[in-house]
């Protein structure tokens, strides 16, 4: 019964979502007030699609989060054991743990990617892939240094 009640539960979530967004800051008004109810909106998404790509959303940063905190703490032990004169071994030994976070980072980051498509539409991808574009292109010449005269 509680298994039951846990999918209803979460039918009954998703539909409310899906009725309240056009109310939220994801929805009519999101070009004012939300970076990310911009995006949804100019991909087009169908109010069956919001919570799904939401779902597909909060999956990524539950498994992305313990992985970048761990990455930090392997970065700051690697950056001791440079200052500290390790050897080499250690060192190693500390290397193969990052690049299995890694690893695991990438594998997440997959899950994400093919989350994503099974929720798109071909044309909505296609916006995405190409807004994404956009927008990585404004922040490297935003970070590309600027040459002097």
């Amino acid at each position: 019964m509680n298994g039951h009640r846990r999918i209803v539960t979460a039918k009954i979530g998703a539909a409310l979502l899906a009725a309240l967004l056009p109310f939220s800051a994801w929805g009519a008004n999101a070009k004012k007030t939300s970076g990310k109810g911009r995006w949804m909106e100019s991909l087009g998404l169908s109010p069956a699609q919001v919570p799904k790509l939401l779902e597909v959303l909060g999956t990524r940063r539950e498994k992305l989060s313990p992985l970048f905190s761990r990455r930090r703490q392997i970065l700051a032990q690697l950056s001791q054991e440079l200052k500290a004169k390790a050897p080499e071994s250690k060192i190693q030994a500390t290397l193969q743990s990052f690049d299995e976070v890694k690893a695991r980072m990438r594998k997440a980051n997959e899950d994400f990617i093919e989350g994503e498509n099974a929720v798109l539409t071909p044309l909505q991808r296609a916006r995405l892939i190409v807004a994404r574009s956009q927008r990585f292109q404004k922040i490297r010449a935003q970070v590309k240094p600027q040459k002097t005269s």
